[in-house]
């Protein structure tokens, strides 16, 4: 297996400056010459194994090009070369929803509906819970009480998942006591 000074200078010098620095001591610009031959050796048997005509290599080629058409795009656009920090900032502050996400969470639930005025947990809660025992932390045999046994529509068919919601939906679909519950303040 052949790696040529050159491609191993450009593999240095395409390196972050600390990796560069780091390629001073020899032990390092050995391991570093060997993960190349490693790498070349691997691709040579991946191209063996024809999987340079797989479909998610394909794929994922195509992106690779994609990305690297938009970068070279980017890079002669002079309207890019010529912004700012503070024209890069203001266009964040202003499209800041699109970045900025509330936190959202998701829960697994058995609901109990019970009248508002009832104190005492509904009896059928209880034994569920006995049914856990031992098997609360195994999903399945929760999704299975929750398929069979929770008063909540939505959750029930996927096991008692919630789906990504955030506090405030939590909160207005389930009440605070489950989003306090879950550890969300």
């Amino acid at each position: 297996m052949l790696v040529y000074a050159d491609q191993f200078e450009e593999e240095l010098r395409d390196s972050t400056p600390v990796g560069r620095a780091r390629q001073i001591d020899p032990f390092t610009r050995r391991q570093r010459l060997d993960n190349m031959i490693q790498f070349e050796l691997m691709l040579r048997e991946a191209r063996k194994l024809g999987l340079e005509q797989d479909d998610e290599v394909q794929r994922q080629k195509k992106k690779s090009m994609v990305n690297r058409l938009m970068g070279h795009v980017l890079d002669k656009d002079p309207r890019v070369k010529n912004l700012t920090d503070d024209d890069l900032k203001a266009f964040y502050q202003a499209h800041l929803d699109d970045y900025v996400k509330p936190e959202r969470l998701r829960l697994q639930l058995i609901e109990y509906k019970r009248p508002p005025d009832a104190i005492r947990v509904p009896p059928e809660a209880l034994k569920d819970f006995a049914a856990l025992g031992s098997h609360a932390d195994e999903p399945s045999t929760f999704s299975a009480l929750a398929k069979a046994h929770s008063d909540d529509e939505g959750s029930r068919a996927s096991g008692g998942d919630t789906g990504w919601m955030t506090r405030e939906e939590l909160e207005k679909k389930y009440g605070p006591a489950v989003v306090a519950a879950a550890g969300a303040k």
